[in-house]
């Protein structure tokens, strides 16, 4: 159910002085999500902070080492803190907040050698240990990804799409995910789409199909022009882009 809060910055004059008047502001589903979000953020920031601060290290030659077990809890934890966070409401924010961590943990490798493990470690570090100088740096990488997102005054954006000509259909969604899928007919203006990676198509009768594809997650932009390609046209294909 939509919160309210009362303000009371209104009033109306009288002769025996001024009667404040409440402005209700109802708030939507949406507000309660994103305040809901945000705050579950700022709370995930400290806890991956206190989480790599409480990962044990060990010497690993000229290196400091992380057990290879440990590491993947951690990561493994911060992903599920995400799916805990973020809500069904805000599945293309979820999905794309992941879909980042994973490509930041993919990208680290392994740099410490088994062989130079000494033996006093062997129990608790795995045979395949990671350098806290990579892990360091992917968790660094992480927190700004997560700082990029508070960093947006909106999460949830109403996006203005308009094609050349009008009158297409415009129709996006995140991978497969059903529930985010948002249609319209242009010119029109599109709310309450959370940011995520989308993909989709736009299309017209008499011109050619035109494939979208929205990064929200890293672009604040939300403009969308479609330019439509005439389906005799023996070149060029129609798309549509992110604009100022």
């Amino acid at each position: 159910m939509p919160m309210r809060y009362v303000r009371w910055s209104v009033c109306v004059l009288v002769v025996s002085g001024c009667i404040p008047i409440p402005i209700i502001h109802i708030q939507s589903r949406t507000e309660v999500t994103t305040k809901r979000v945000r705050s579950g953020f700022v709370a995930l920031q400290k806890s991956i902070r206190a989480g790599r601060a409480s990962l044990p290290t060990a010497r690993c030659g000229a290196e400091t080492c992380y057990a290879t077990r440990d590491v993947e809890a951690y990561f493994a934890s911060i992903l599920d803190a995400v799916a805990e966070i973020v809500p069904d409401a805000a599945t293309p924010l979820r999905l794309g907040l992941q879909d980042a961590i994973r490509q930041e943990i993919a990208s680290m490798g392994r740099t410490v050698q088994p062989a130079i493990l000494p033996v006093q470690y062997s129990d608790s570090v795995s045979v395949s240990p990671y350098s806290t100088r990579i892990v360091d740096a992917v968790v660094d990488r992480i927190l700004a990804i997560v700082e990029r997102v508070l960093s947006y005054d909106e999460l949830a954006l109403t996006l203005d799409v308009t094609s050349n000509p009008n009158g297409a259909q415009f129709a996006i969604q995140v991978a497969n995910d059903a529930t985010s899928l948002h249609t319209t007919r242009t010119n029109n203006k599109l709310p309450a789409v959370w940011r995520g990676v989308y993909s989709g198509l736009v299309t017209k009768a008499g011109y050619k199909t035109g494939v979208v594809r929205l990064d929200l997650m890293s672009d604040g932009r939300k403009r969308v022009q479609c330019t439509l390609v005439p389906a005799t046209a023996t070149d060029g294909e129609s798309f549509c882009d992110q604009r100022d």
